[in-house]
């Protein structure tokens, strides 16, 4: 048999949105929402003889609303008491952060950057996305398994650099570095990863954030760029080289011997005895 309301509390009329009289003497069920989802419960918590749970609620003017109940069966023969709190703003704040957390899926699943999560404490990683597998080669259920596995996807080379920034990024606040990655097939790429700390309502660093970019292709422009730039130096100092021995050759020549060519070579063109430079 569903019971109906017997007394209720100033608290619980504002909850209800009515007065004592639209709520005394009502059935239960009619402030539930969901008459079939009710009944069952109301059988359980009869059973069990207590129950706390989160349901949604039907107020004096049609709004529904969510609450928090904890329920007492029988605690005088034939009456039962419950406490209810007003949770609407807490589910949806939650239902907020879902659609948020479904979004930043989105996002995250399409870009072409690593999106990543550290744990600031051991630098075990908490979230990846799969971007992680196109960039490194490597799945990101490698790291689940193993959070700590992305160590290994730095060059030997620059792993301990790299990984002392990471260290200290949790004091610095700041994580800028470009550095060789190597895939399983031995190929190296190069990326350029940038990260912040997030903070908790107390200061404390809880997670690293950031993202990874695969700048290869930048590296590489640049390094061919590097290489013209030095051939191109190199031929302008070749050619400045030429330029001032050719200078010092003509400088070292005396006009005596200039004059004397010039005039041999005149004598075979007309013949005469002497010539002379007037």
């Amino acid at each position: 048999m569903i019971k109906e309301h017997v007394e209720a509390n100033p608290a619980a009329l504002t909850l209800f949105g009515t007065n004592n009289n639209g709520l005394s003497g009502q059935p239960i069920e009619k402030f539930f929402v969901g008459l079939e989802d009710f009944k069952e419960a109301w059988s359980r918590f009869l059973d069990r003889g207590s129950e706390h749970r989160e349901t949604r609620i039907l107020r004096g003017n049609g709004e529904t609303i969510f609450v928090e109940y904890t329920a007492k069966a029988h605690y005088l023969p034939g009456r039962h008491v419950a406490v209810l709190r007003d949770i609407t703003r807490r589910k949806q704040a939650e239902e907020a952060l879902r659609e948020s957390e479904e979004r930043f899926q989105e996002m995250a699943r399409n870009i072409e950057e690593i999106f990543w999560t550290l744990d600031a404490e051991n630098l075990k990683v908490l979230y990846v996305n799969p971007a992680y597998e196109s960039i490194t080669g490597r799945s990101c259920e490698s790291l689940r398994e193993d959070p700590k596995s992305y160590e290994e996807v730095i060059h030997p080379e620059d792993r301990v650099r790299v990984l002392s920034r990471l260290g200290e990024s949790v004091q610095t606040g700041q994580l800028d570095e470009e550095f060789r990655i190597t895939k399983p097939d031995g190929a190296t790429r190069w990326v350029w990863v940038h990260g912040f700390p997030v903070r908790d309502s107390a200061g404390i660093v809880r997670r690293l954030v950031g993202t990874a970019q695969d700048v290869t292709a930048r590296k590489s422009a640049e390094e061919e760029i590097a290489r013209n730039l030095d051939r191109a130096e190199s031929a302008g100092a070749e050619a400045d080289a030429f330029r001032k021995t050719t200078l010092a050759l003509t400088q070292n020549l005396s006009m005596d011997y200039v004059l004397d060519t010039l005039l041999q070579s005149l004598l075979k063109l007309v013949p005469c005895e002497s010539a002379r430079i007037l």
